[in-house]
């Protein structure tokens, strides 16, 4: 069971992050190397809101004792404003050129964390970060409460993203990426239909980033390092660029399977090698997915659907000899 609900509550934060990423890269070709700095940026902000005002014992400087969901909305906000600063140069640039842009601004970012105690509290952290409905709910049931209520914006966040992708922005986005020329004589702004979707992915990173606060209960800079972007890339990858359910069902195989490898590390018999078995796995299982299922999980589930069966008859019925016989006059 504890299991179950460690896949639920950490692989929804990492759906959300995928489904973020899938937006940027599945529909708008962007290929965002820094999106942990944008669940930084909304980790960071939900905790300056949330926190209350510092003690003389305190090293950072800035704490508002907010409620929960004040800093919720913070830290999507804070994450499309930061989106909105860096987002604005690198979109001039494409493919490998944005991709390593976006990665050392994430770098930057994640120094700026560590050494800006004021706000951050530098290695320190902030520790004891208030859960939602924790005061109403008995420690024991409550990680179960907590991953039914990531389960549930979760799928709130899918809804959101399936509408707007389906609506005639994301129609626009996918044109953009079949023909870029064609899309620009049509009319559409791409500067700012991309721009559009990296905010929005920005904001549903921000998002996860309250969230998992909400998980660990503390911030510090060592939670959030390059690793997080390359689990969420693998979980898209595994899941299906380009499928928004394909997204949430990456996350959830690749959180799964290391959640099962982190549960047998209790074992000491084993606990050394189950870092290397995890990569090595992880590898083989992503190396098997693109050779036999390049859209990922998304493709496989496509091809279990039931094929639909015409109820017809298999061809049309030939006309009766009688409908050419014309009738005799007299």
């Amino acid at each position: 069971m504890d299991l179950i609900i460690a896949t639920i509550t950490l692989g929804g934060i990492f759906a959300l992050l995928a489904l973020a990423l899938n937006v940027q890269m599945g529909y708008a070709g962007l290929i965002n190397f820094g999106i942990v700095a944008y669940f930084t940026a909304g980790a960071y902000a939900y905790v300056v809101i949330t926190q209350p005002p510092p003690t003389e014992f305190d090293t950072y400087k800035f704490g508002f004792d907010q409620p929960i969901w004040v800093g919720l909305i913070g830290a999507v906000i804070a994450a499309v404003l930061f989106a909105a600063i860096t987002g604005w140069p690198c979109l001039r640039l494409r493919g490998e050129y944005l991709a390593l842009t976006t990665f050392a601004f994430a770098e930057v970012f994640g120094s700026l964390v560590t050494n800006t105690t004021s706000v951050t509290n530098g290695t320190l952290g902030f520790l004891g970060i208030e859960q939602p409905l924790s005061a109403r709910i008995v420690p024991e049931a409550y990680p179960m409460v907590l991953a039914g209520l990531i389960a549930a914006l979760v799928i709130v966040a899918l809804l959101i993203v399936s509408r707007v992708t389906r609506a005639p922005f994301g129609r626009a986005l996918l044109a953009l990426q079949d023909d870029e020329i064609a899309a620009v004589q049509a009319g559409k702004n791409v500067r700012r239909l991309r721009l559009q979707a990296f905010l929005l992915g920005a904001g549903i990173s921000g998002a996860a980033g309250a969230m998992y606060l909400w998980y660990t209960t503390v911030a510090s800079p060592d939670l959030f390092h390059a690793e997080v972007t390359f689990t969420v890339f693998i979980a898209l990858i595994l899941g299906g660029v380009g499928s928004n359910l394909g997204a949430i069902l990456g996350a959830g195989i690749l959180i799964g399977f290391q959640e099962s490898v982190r549960q047998l590390a209790t074992n000491p018999t084993i606990a050394e090698k189950t870092g290397a078995v995890q990569a090595v796995l992880e590898g083989l299982l992503l190396i098997l997915l693109l050779r036999f299922a390049p859209g990922g999980a998304a493709q496989l589930l496509r091809g279990l659907r039931p094929k639909r069966t015409s109820t017809g008859p298999d061809h049309e019925p030939k006309p009766t000899a009688t409908a050419f016989v014309k009738e005799p006059t007299t």
